[in-house]
């Protein structure tokens, strides 16, 4: 049996506010659950309240666990 891929979260390190639909707003600090990358600098992820979408990838720190 494959051992589970280790899930990836980010600190949002700035504020961000969507600017589509289908982008996440998030604040300094929410901590970002990544889905998957979209292309170069965007990555789709799920916040803590349950909303996802695309963020920006320079906005967001890797926590290391």
């Amino acid at each position: 049996m494959k051992p589970k891929p280790k899930t990836k979260h980010f600190e949002a390190a700035f504020k961000y506010v969507a600017s589509n639909e289908d982008e996440l707003s998030f604040e300094v600090g929410d901590i970002i659950t990544f889905i998957e990358d979209i292309e170069e600098g965007w990555a789709k992820g799920e916040i803590d309240n349950g909303d996802s979408g695309l963020y920006p990838t320079n906005f967001v720190k890797v926590i290391i666990s």
